[in-house]
């Protein structure tokens, strides 16, 4: 049975406290409020969560982990609001690649050229390739998703001090938005990190998790892109080692015998995926309409008959 509360559930099987006075203290509480009947169970059962980790007697490190990471969340859910019916592409790169560096003038030109089509940028509101995507794009049209790190990042010029800046403590939360809120990404040369967030990326996308964007692997001819590409390469040969791929990265380095950029491409598959030529967002992106592999022998009714057994011996 499924552990998503419906409204027909008996008050006994929902979401609540082992306290009854306390539950009844939350009513009272959402009740006065004047909380919508559309989001009162959600806003019950984060009151309820945040309780749920008194109850269970949880730790000063735990508490202050849940604290900061709900704090981040709601602050950064607060900040792009605003700014949902506009299309958004998220620019990974190193924070430490020259100002004037072939690609940090590759990451300029991009950042210019999407917010002259209608688009914002977000960046992870370092230096090198991010503040130069930031510096194309401007102050007004980009978002800053830093990290506090103990070294390093202080936000580059370009986008510190604006409202549009969020400071995250965790790399997770920090992730969910640099994700969550694009309609698109751009990957240029980095390091770790950058990897980190291409990997993750394309792990979401095939496991179903994010639904299919255009991502675009920017770089100078031949250089991060041809490892990235061999590394995937090696992983696809490898017995079990990864699904048959169902994902499509674009790879391209700014040839101009091509005609073909990063804004381009970007542009393209983004009309694919439900944002018009004007970045006007147009709905959900479209998933991936190939079948997934099936395990042979097993046809989808076999499954069913199987789980409906499964589930008829749990109650």
């Amino acid at each position: 049975m499924s552990w998503v509360y419906a409204r027909t559930m008996s008050p006994e099987r929902r979401y609540r406290l082992l306290n009854h006075e306390a539950n009844r203290q939350i009513d009272v509480l959402l009740e006065n409020l004047r909380v919508p009947t559309e989001t009162w169970r959600y806003e019950s059962e984060l009151l309820t969560t945040a309780l749920k980790l008194h109850e269970d007697g949880a730790q000063v490190a735990d508490l202050k982990i849940a604290s900061a990471a709900l704090k981040e969340l709601r602050y950064g859910f607060k900040v792009f609001a605003p700014y949902k019916s506009v299309p958004k592409v998220t620019v990974f790169g190193s924070a430490r690649t020259a100002a004037d560096h072939p690609v940090s003038q590759q990451a300029r030109r991009f950042g210019k050229r999407m917010i002259e089509s209608g688009w914002m940028v977000i960046t992870g509101a370092g230096s090198g390739i991010m503040g130069a995507a930031q510096e194309g794009a401007g102050r007004e049209r980009s978002f800053g998703v830093n990290i506090r790190l103990p070294f390093e990042q202080d936000a580059n010029p370009w986008i510190a001090d604006d409202p549009k800046l969020i400071t995250f403590k965790y790399f997770f939360t920090r992730k969910l938005f640099l994700v969550r809120e694009a309609h698109a990404m751009a990957f240029f040369p980095g390091g770790f990190g950058t990897c980190d967030e291409a990997f993750e990326a394309l792990t979401l996308t095939q496991t179903g998790k994010q639904p299919v964007l255009p991502l675009v692997l920017v770089d100078e001819p031949g250089v991060c892109v041809a490892a990235l590409e061999a590394l995937i390469e090696l992983l696809g040969a490898l017995p079990r080692a990864m699904a048959p791929a169902r994902i499509e990265a674009e790879t391209m380095s700014e040839d101009k015998e091509a005609r073909h950029d990063a804004t381009t491409a970007v542009r393209r598959g983004a009309t694919g995926a439900g944002v018009d030529e004007r970045g006007a967002v147009g709905g959900r992106p479209r998933r991936d309409p190939r079948p997934r592999p099936r395990t042979p022998g097993r046809s989808p009714a076999a499954g069913r008959r199987r789980d409906a057994a499964r589930r008829g011996g749990a109650r």
